[in-house]
């Protein structure tokens, strides 16, 4: 996904080192809305996307919602709405949406269902020092967490595998 300062969010498939094409346009009025009403909210904005069966997977940050947009024949689909939670960071992995909110990490599926994957008030640390909100997350390629503590100016690891 990429947006564009006109006012636009557009969808892109391609090959590395080949052309990409447009798939989707927020201005062919498809029902997708992955822009914040001012410039003040685009920075706080955070969207990922997931492709699964024939279709393409958004979690927005700014209209906290979970959409499905199948390609051919277009048609798009809230699937579910997150009102009751903050978003710190969001990330896609292996075929699910994690966010962060204060210390927990959410598990979201491309069903809408929401799980706590990770308490970060249950986990010891080895300086001692407990997190008290996620900036940034990811996983490393065993599977493990690695979490930015911006309080803490640390980069965390925690292994779950």
């Amino acid at each position: 996904m990429s947006y564009y300062g006109n006012g636009s969010t557009k969808i892109f498939q391609g090959e590395k080192g080949g052309q990409a094409s447009s798939l989707a346009n927020s201005k062919e009025s498809t029902g997708v809305d992955l822009l914040p009403r001012s410039i003040d909210d685009l920075y706080r904005t955070m969207s990922d996307a997931i492709i699964a069966e024939q279709a393409i997977y958004t979690l927005n940050t700014y209209n906290k919602s979970l959409s499905k947009v199948q390609l051919y024949p277009r048609k798009v689909e809230t699937i579910a709405t997150f009102n009751n939670i903050e978003f710190d960071c969001l990330v896609a992995h292996e075929g699910k949406f994690y966010v962060a909110s204060g210390t927990t990490i959410y598990e979201i599926g491309l069903d809408g269902s929401r799980s706590i994957y990770l308490d970060g008030k249950d986990l010891t640390y080895n300086d001692g020092n407990p997190i008290n909100k996620i900036s940034q997350l990811s996983f490393d390629s065993n599977g493990n967490v690695i979490v930015y503590d911006d309080d803490n100016k640390a980069i965390r690891r925690i292994n779950l595998v």
